[in-house]
């Protein structure tokens, strides 16, 4: 199966080495778990690979492309690629429903589908400023899921979420991996998206690596 995404011996430093000479290749469709606890690179790594920030070493090769210094220009094109929510979630301060209309490559069957699922008609017409934790994390999500793109990038996916769409999300997460490649970062274990993973990343033990 060919890639979407490479790293290849990619190195990162904040005061301190997060990972070193890490390779990672993502096939185009499968699940990539990567854990670790609070403040061992997860989130680096991650936008490391969405090419949000350089690497200190190393390349990156989005679709068969190797990247160098990313210019503005360069981020909109790579960006076609690849869907991202954040840990905290950022919504455009205007509707729910402008929200989820406004970002490109949308798919309308999907976007139904994710606004009943996730009881998102409701919200339509609020502020997205209005919402709780939650309900911003349910948009957020949906934001991405709905971008057909053939990456998806999600950041502490089940942070904020209240308890009772745990499980419909990473039921979501296992169903878009299927069709495309999925990056999925958590402090906690999640057993079912660890089970159902192509690839673990363990970023405890990529720092120990780069220390050593």
């Amino acid at each position: 199966m060919a890639s979407t995404l490479e790293a290849l011996n990619i190195s990162k430093s904040y005061r301190e080495p997060l990972f070193k000479n890490l390779t990672l290749k993502v096939p185009e469709r499968g699940l990539i778990f990567i854990k670790g606890p609070n403040g061992s690179g997860k989130s680096t790594l991650l936008r490391v690979l969405a090419l949000m920030e350089p690497p200190d070493e190393g390349e990156i090769v989005l679709m068969g492309e190797k990247v160098g210094d990313v210019t503005v220009k360069d981020y909109h094109k790579y960006a076609s690629y690849i869907s991202y929510s954040f840990q905290e979630p950022l919504l455009l301060p205007t509707s729910v429903e402008e929200n989820l209309r406004l970002p490109t490559k949308v798919s309308e069957q999907k976007l139904s589908e994710l606004i009943d699922r996730l009881n998102l008609k409701q919200l339509f017409g609020k502020k997205a400023s209005k919402l709780s934790g939650g309900e911003k994390k349910r948009v957020d999500i949906a934001r991405a899921i709905i971008r057909e793109t053939p990456l998806l990038f999600l950041d502490e996916p089940l942070s904020f979420l209240d308890p009772s769409y745990v499980e419909l999300v990473i039921e979501l997460i296992v169903e878009e991996s299927s069709r495309r490649s999925v990056l999925v970062t958590a402090t906690e274990a999640i057993p079912e998206l660890e089970g159902n993973a192509s690839q673990i990343v363990d970023m405890v033990e990529a720092r120990r690596s780069a220390k050593g």
